[in-house]
């Protein structure tokens, strides 16, 4: 197959497998909205559980690291304090009950 012949058929084939994500995707999201919520909790977990297992491949937005900058620069200047999770936990259960 000449090369003129490869671009030709591959570019007519992007815009159809295009549109087949396109419909896979609908679909998906389509049975993701038929499920309970404690399904959808379980859902995401697994889906945070494979996104977590390649973080190199997880894009983070720039407000991360700005966020995390500013907070390092609370800490540098003892801005910042600290609770371990219990006190954290009984302080939250405080405010929303």
């Amino acid at each position: 197959m000449l090369a003129a012949q490869k671009w030709s058929l591959s570019k007519g084939l992007r815009p159809c497998l295009i549109r087949a994500k396109m419909i896979f995707m609908s679909r998906l999201v389509e049975e993701i909205q038929r499920l309970k919520p404690n399904e959808k909790l379980e859902l995401l977990g697994l889906i945070w559980t494979d996104l977590a297992s390649c973080p190199d491949e997880v894009p983070s937005p720039p407000w991360h690291e700005e966020e995390l900058q500013r907070r390092e620069e609370r800490i540098k200047r003892g801005e910042s304090t600290f609770s371990d999770w219990e006190d954290a936990r009984d302080r939250i259960s405080r405010k929303i009950s």
